[in-house]
């Protein structure tokens, strides 16, 4: 290896001016750091435009990972040939079906309404321009990012670093229009209004969009919408198995999933919980031969879904399947025999932990700090057994926990969960979606990306920081691609700047999970026992049913 990085330096400096081999530093450091390969070669193409330069090519393809080079021989060929297309959608979990149209935004951020706006009414343009100019005087980073509109959904992705940004379910959009502030004619402000279906918090979103695309983004959405109530008429129960010719699952199953197969027939729709990664989850009843008729949630796999979906939502429920513990929702079982195919989980009747933070916020409820600790001492507890059982999580967030009676907290989402090696870790090879604001530094910093208990507690400390700060995006000052560079450089840290909300014995543990030596970091049996410890001493502060005490707000 070490001869073949002396070919490439040597190389290099032949056949690069000092501007170029600067620009083309910049670039790969940052291949080195997000692993995006077609946004690499895209400039690799367009750099190495003579004889000699293009010699780099197979002298960089060797210095790569091997788990990268076929990968990146593929991409460069598809380059030459002119037929790499924009990858953006892949990397985010949406196929290329997925996608019903996709336009370039400028996300401003987002803000609270008392009410549903009406489209025509003074007062509320006036209210919806005060809430706009609140955000541009405030510390949020507007964040460059593309809008992809699918068939359950806008999602809002953050155009360097790939991260979801924002995810609105159609069902749920109230109000989308465009605020009329053209300015020659080149960019407006694009208002999309959400309402959350379990606390009836109403949000504004605003996007800066070229004047041309506002009004088609708002005609897409309506059109969306329609399908989508279309569909609904046709059909009052989603589940019914569409048997698709030449297309069959019962093969890809696995025993562990054909052993929980449940019967679909005994599902009943109620009503839309909002969009996921895969497709729409739906609250249902479930006719269970021992508990009688149960609230269940049920995940969907869209009928447009990739194979590499269709592997991730299997193992998803596989891993899941592995698990059973009082922090983690339980999978009752799968219907994978037709399509399509389905999660049925248990239902938390609170949603997620971010959104009810923020609707927390919104109604000035407040939290205790033994409320606060409970939740993060649930978490701890989820996550040991996790560890325990082998598996690294690695999506930790606010919004992939749930929320239940008597703040009864439970773990969710493990579809990027993966199994520990006999080291304790986990050797990333493929390309993956990870959120960059919950990440590790050193998982930042190398074309290796290992993942263990050490970034898993890095990522849980950094959903405590939410917990605390009621849903706040970290680093939000920052956008995504910054916050990225900065974190790996020890220059974006949340420990120095501890919320009011924290006591402090709780941050002094959450600094120690943010050390950047990770073998200086507590455990999840360590955090665990310390925050119990935390929590008994102040049983004198309430506990309430805070889920139940905001839906009746």
């Amino acid at each position: 290896m070490t001869s073949q990085f002396d070919e490439f330096r040597r190389m290099f400096t032949s056949v690069f001016t000092l501007a170029e081999a600067k620009e083309f530093n910049t670039r790969l450091l940052q291949f080195v750091t997000d692993q995006r390969v077609r946004p690499f070669i895209r400039c690799l193409r367009d750099m190495c435009d003579t004889a000699d330069k293009e010699k780099l090519v197979p002298v960089i393809t060797s210095i790569l990972p091997h788990n990268m080079q076929m990968s990146f021989s593929n991409a460069w060929m598809l380059a030459k040939e002119g037929k790499l297309s924009d990858d953006t959608e892949a990397q985010v979990g949406l196929s290329p079906k997925d996608v019903r149209s996709s336009y370039d935004v400028l996300y401003l951020g987002s803000g609270g309404l008392p009410h549903v706006p009406e489209q025509h009414n003074p007062i509320d343009v006036q209210l919806l321009n005060s809430v706009l100019q609140a955000l541009l005087e405030g510390d949020a980073a507007a964040q460059p990012a593309r809008m992809h509109i699918t068939s359950d959904s806008i999602r809002v992705v953050d155009d360097a670093c790939d991260d979801v940004l924002n995810q609105l379910t159609l069902d749920y959009i109230v109000y989308c229009h465009p605020m009329g502030l053209a300015t020659g004619g080149q960019t407006d402000v694009l208002v999309v209004v959400q309402q959350d279906p379990i606390y009836e918090i109403v949000v504004a979103h605003f996007f800066n969009i070229a004047a041309s695309d506002a009004e088609t983004v708002v005609v897409a959405v309506l059109g969306e919408n329609a399908v989508l109530a279309q569909a609904r008429q046709a059909s009052a129960n989603p589940f019914v198995a569409q048997h698709e010719q030449g297309k069959d699952h019962q093969h890809q199953q696995h025993d562990i999933l054909a052993e929980h197969e449940l019967d679909r027939d005994r599902l009943h729709h109620t009503r839309g919980l909002g969009a996921g990664q895969f497709g729409m989850v739906y609250l249902a009843t479930f006719d269970d031969d021992t508990l009688g008729t149960v609230d269940v949630a049920v995940k969907m796999l869209r009928a447009e879904s990739e194979q590499s979906d269709e592997r991730e939502f299997q193992h998803e429920a596989e891993v899941m399947l592995q698990l059973d513990h009082p922090n983690i929702v339980r999978i009752l079982g799968v219907c994978m025999n037709d399509s399509p195919w389905l999660l049925v989980l248990e239902y938390m009747p609170y949603g997620n932990l971010r959104s009810f933070l923020q609707s927390c916020l919104e109604r000035k409820l407040q939290l205790t700090a033994r409320e606060h600790l409970t939740c993060c001492r649930q978490l701890a507890s989820a996550l040991e057994y996790v560890h325990a059982q082998g598996f690294v999580h690695m999506d930790i967030a606010a919004r992939n926990v749930l929320l239940g009676h008597n703040m009864l907290v439970k773990l969710a989402d493990f579809g990027q969960a993966r199994p520990k090696d006999s080291n304790g870790e986990f050797v990333l090879q493929t390309v993956m979606r990870l959120s960059v604001r919950w990440m590790a530094p050193e998982t930042l910093a190398n074309f290796r990306k290992v993942f263990s208990e050490c970034t898993d507690i890095w990522a849980y400390a950094v959903t405590c920081w939410e917990i605390f700060m009621y849903g706040r995006l970290p680093f939000k000052s920052l956008t995504t691609e910054v916050a990225r560079d900065m974190i790996r450089e020890g220059k974006a840290r949340l420990v120095s700047r501890p919320p009011t909300t924290c006591p402090k014995d709780m941050w002094a543990l959450l600094s120690q999970c943010w050390d950047y030596d990770p073998f200086k970091r507590p455990t999840f049996v360590q955090m665990k026992e310390e925050i119990t410890a935390l929590e008994q001493q102040r049983q004198h502060q309430e506990c309430r049913d805070l889920g139940q005490l905001l839906s009746s707000m």
